[in-house]
């Protein structure tokens, strides 16, 4: 493998040197936003925060939530993963599936990250959601989208060959890849209709068009590259790599969310969402 690995750095440095001539915003690592922007200013005290489908590596982890006196909920299809989560980081479990699922209406905010796309109705995973959160409330996700290449290829390599690439190019991203992805309707266009059905409104989104997936072999990753450039071109949301996104549960007395001159770029923090404490965390690869 010495020789191998030496080629393969190789690949990922001309990679790197060819993004650098690009502007910076197609260099941003969407699932390491999340983590570190998107979602912090939306934790505060005092609230009961539902993590789907974050097993043993929730977002809001022991300390924070003592620190914060959150309430905090885990639901994962898997017993397992709940079980090999810290202890003292959740207060109550489920064990379902989000498509299944028929929540209490008690929470302030779901997380959900890098889950819709291993499921394979997401409109009934939206639709669980709602029934999670109370009005007022809101769910965060981040979600790997289906025309990105590398959801193509996953969608068309048997799983045997994909988990066999991936531990020959991408050897640290194969602790992360145990489902199966599916990719129904995974657009940002399709999560807002599909949330608007649902009931919930879209006041938030970021679109991502960066990938690791191919900077291990050069010349694929420049013809990547120009089709995520087009694809900017042509419709950025639509032909994103991925994409986070905050539905809230409206209530009757609510205002409308507030848009900015760029649809692209929607801000509005619901009242009594502050910007409490960050929480800092590592570096995350999506899949």
């Amino acid at each position: 493998m010495g020789i191998l690995s030496t080629i393969i750095n190789s690949q990922r440095r001309l990679s790197r040197a060819f993004d650098s001539l690009l502007p910076s915003h197609f260099r941003v690592d969407g699932h390491l936003n999340f983590r570190q922007a998107f979602a912090p200013p939306y934790i505060r005290r005092d609230v009961e925060v539902w993590d789907v489908g974050g097993g043993k590596f929730p977002f809001v982890d022991a300390k924070t939530k003592e620190i914060l006196r959150i309430h905090s909920v885990g639901l994962d299809i898997s017993a397992e993963e709940l079980a090999a989560a810290a202890p003292g980081t959740y207060d109550e479990t489920f064990v379902a599936d989000i498509t299944h699922f028929a929540g209490r209406g008690t929470a302030d905010l779901v997380i959900c990250q890098a889950v819709l796309e291993h499921v394979r109705d997401t409109a009934a995973a939206l639709r669980a959601l709602e029934t999670i959160l109370k009005p007022g409330g809101l769910a965060l996700l981040f979600v790997p989208a289906r025309n990105s290449w590398f959801a193509r290829l996953n969608l068309l390599l048997p799983e045997k060959l994909r988990l066999k690439l991936l531990a020959t190019f991408h050897r640290e991203w194969v602790g992360g890849q145990g489902f199966p992805s599916y990719y129904n309707r995974c657009t940002a266009p399709d999560f807002r209709r599909m949330s608007r059905g649902c009931g919930l409104d879209v006041v938030e989104e970021r679109f991502f068009h960066e990938s690791g997936y191919f900077s291990v072999a050069f010349p694929v990753h420049v013809l990547w590259r120009l089709w995520v450039l087009l694809g900017f071109r042509l419709d950025r949301a639509r032909w994103a790599e991925t994409f986070s996104m905050a539905l809230h549960k409206p209530t009757s007395f609510e205002a409308q969310p507030v848009v900015s001159e760029d649809p692209a770029e929607l801000q509005y923090l619901p009242d009594g969402f502050g910007v409490d404490p960050h929480i800092s965390t590592s570096e995350t690869v999506c899949d």
